[in-house]
């Protein structure tokens, strides 16, 4: 289960990008509630980076605001991998 494997993923899996991990409600899953990444629970957010359907990863630039990539998340290795090219 790749968003399992995000969500328990230790702090630094994608190196210095700071991990937001955002539902639209409360899983029931334990899991959730032992990540060491911060998780935010809003449906608002979600629609307003137009994300329609779990797992899903978005990479924002914080300093313009603005999204440099997004896909599907089959596992943190391959989410890292997707991601290392946009942290130049």
């Amino acid at each position: 289960m790749g968003c399992r494997n995000v969500i328990e993923a230790p702090a630094n899996s994608f190196g210095e990008v700071a991990v937001l991990i955002v539902a639209s409600a409360m899983p029931s899953e334990p899991w959730w509630s032992t990540s060491p990444h911060r998780v935010v629970i809003s449906a608002p957010l979600l629609m307003a980076l137009d994300v329609r359907w779990p797992p899903f990863y978005v990479l924002v630039d914080p300093v313009v605001g603005r999204v440099v990539t997004e896909g599907v998340i089959f596992g943190s290795e391959q989410v890292r991998e997707e991601i290392a090219p946009y942290l130049v």
